[in-house]
């Protein structure tokens, strides 16, 4: 009777012992599963993170290029277009095609940055500023990257400094207008020698909306060239003269391209008004 009393006791004791140790194990393999689904929720919520910075890194890439300013687009190997308005000057009147100042920066965009430019020019003989705005109203409705403005020669001595700066500003107004997202460099030909007022007046219209200015007279100086052999007629740039205006937008343009400045254009009050 004793020894059966004993065998039914050993025989709870093992049970109890198989059952404590059943009991760890699923108690274990509970804890293992749900560290391993704690670590996987972790790891999708660390992957939903990378996903929404690649997606936002991918977007930011893949804006439309009309919502890209100059700068992004070449950055981003976007096709650009570029717009040359003035007088016999914009358009490298007196040299071949080959030599035209804006042909030689549309090739050096693209043979640089590996995008296509898209160019043109809107120029007349000998323009004023007056017809400049005109024909500008009257011929573009597209919008352009990368514009240049190159007037003042065939006013100078005409009429009041500002007079002329009052048109000059309204056409920059109206390019400003059509082209948010373009930047503008507004040049001071190498001709102008002796009038003072009318570059200050130009390069005080570029400071007041964030242009740029490319100073034409201090390059021709800084060249260390005789004046007359840099021109045909005295006026004209001729080929060796254009290369110089090659060489002073290409730097300034590339200043711009490195630091990737942003163009925001904000609205400005009039410095010079018509009267």
């Amino acid at each position: 009777m004793k020894d059966s009393k004993y065998n039914i006791a050993i025989f709870f004791l093992i049970v109890i012992f198989v059952a404590l140790i059943l009991v760890g194990i699923i108690r274990d393999k509970k804890n293992y599963a749900s560290r391993k689904v704690n670590k996987s929720i972790q790891i999708i919520n660390k992957n939903k993170q990378s996903f929404k910075k690649d997606d936002k890194e991918i977007n930011k890439n893949n804006k439309e290029p009309e919502n890209l300013y100059l700068y992004e687009k070449i950055n981003n190997k976007k096709e650009i277009t570029m717009l040359s308005i003035g007088d016999d000057m914009a358009n490298s009147s007196s040299v071949e095609e080959k030599d035209k100042w804006h042909n030689n920066i549309k090739k050096y965009i693209e043979d640089t940055y590996k995008i296509k430019v898209d160019t043109k020019v809107i120029w007349k003989e000998k323009s004023k500023i007056d017809e400049a705005l005109d024909n500008y109203k009257k011929a573009e409705t597209k919008n352009y990257d990368l514009i240049f403005i190159t007037l003042g020669e065939y006013n100078i001595g005409y009429e009041p400094t500002e007079k002329l700066a009052s048109r000059y500003e309204e056409l920059i107004k109206e390019i400003i207008k059509n082209n948010s997202k373009s930047d503008l460099y507004l040049i001071v030909q190498s001709s102008i020698r002796l009038d003072k007022n009318y570059p200050e007046a130009i390069i005080k219209i570029a400071n007041h909306y964030n242009l740029n200015i490319v100073d034409m007279r201090k390059a021709f100086i800084n060249s260390n060239e005789n004046y007359i052999t840099l021109t045909t007629d005295g006026i004209l740039p001729n080929k060796k003269g254009y290369n110089l205006y090659t060489k002073e937008i290409i730097k300034s343009l590339e200043k711009n391209i490195k630091s990737q400045k942003v163009i925001k254009y904000e609205e400005k009050q009039v410095l010079y008004k018509t009267k």
